[in-house]
């Protein structure tokens, strides 16, 4: 399928702002989430629990859906 112009390409219309900006998001629920279960529960040790969940869920989600993106936007014409 071809695209009459660089901005009618989902791929790069918006270039690398939205996937970063996604990717920030992702962060903030992370780090909010942790906040929330500090503060509420008061316990180090859930806290600490809560930490290596949402690194993991970073690190095997967040991460791996940005660069995806961002290799997929590699290999648009229009650059």
């Amino acid at each position: 399928m071809s695209y009459n112009n660089k901005w009618s390409d989902r791929r790069d219309a918006s270039g690398s702002f939205k996937p970063r900006l996604f990717l920030f998001f992702e962060v903030l629920v992370y780090v909010s989430l942790l906040l929330v279960v500090h503060y509420t529960f008061h316990m180090l040790g859930l806290t600490l629990v809560t930490l290596f969940v949402a690194l993991y869920f970073f690190i095997t989600s967040s991460l791996v859906r940005y660069r995806k993106v961002m290799q997929r936007q590699k290999f648009s014409k229009y650059k």
